[in-house]
């Protein structure tokens, strides 16, 4: 199975979490003009039982295309929050299904320069995938409970760019 990545946008990301971006959010000027203010634009849920957020710096190298998708993971506590630090595109691979994610539900978005994803607590994705060597800021849940499910693929798919 060959899947190829589309363009994210708010509709068509939303069964899997949102998009961070500044486009169509209320501002205001503060700093005495030197800066404008984004406020509230993401929505988390790092605040399950017997669990803290944290804020981590990935350092992320470049994956090889076709990447073959053999694993999804998901966070059944909490979601989890990807921002990068370049002005770099990037890809995420998401999938749906309860216990496990099926075959057919996989899709794979480009997430634009100047954007970044959540993924929703129990949202079925891929690791991180980057295109170029890039640091990512990334929002998650640190505690007790079992916060990480992987899912291997018998069936070998693969993320054309």
């Amino acid at each position: 199975m060959l899947i190829k990545p589309v363009l994210i946008n708010s509709k068509n990301f939303k069964p899997f979490g949102t998009v961070i971006s500044t486009k169509n959010k209320k501002s205001k000027v503060i700093n005495s003009g030197f800066a404008i203010k984004y406020q509230n634009i993401i929505n988390l849920n790092l605040f399950s039982t017997k669990g803290s957020p944290i804020v981590n710096i990935f350092k992320a190298k470049p994956r090889s295309f076709p990447l073959l998708i053999d694993k999804l993971e998901m966070h059944p506590l909490s979601s989890q929050a990807f921002i990068p630090l370049e002005r770099e595109s990037f890809i995420c691979c998401v999938g749906s299904g309860k216990d496990k994610p099926t075959i057919k539900s996989i899709k794979a978005f480009l997430v634009p320069k100047d954007h970044g994803i959540i993924y929703n607590k129990k949202t079925w994705h891929f690791p991180l995938i980057s295109v170029k060597k890039m640091n990512f800021l990334v929002f998650d849940r640190i505690g007790k409970g079992k916060n990480l499910v992987e899912y291997f693929f018998d069936q070998k798919i693969q993320l054309k760019k």
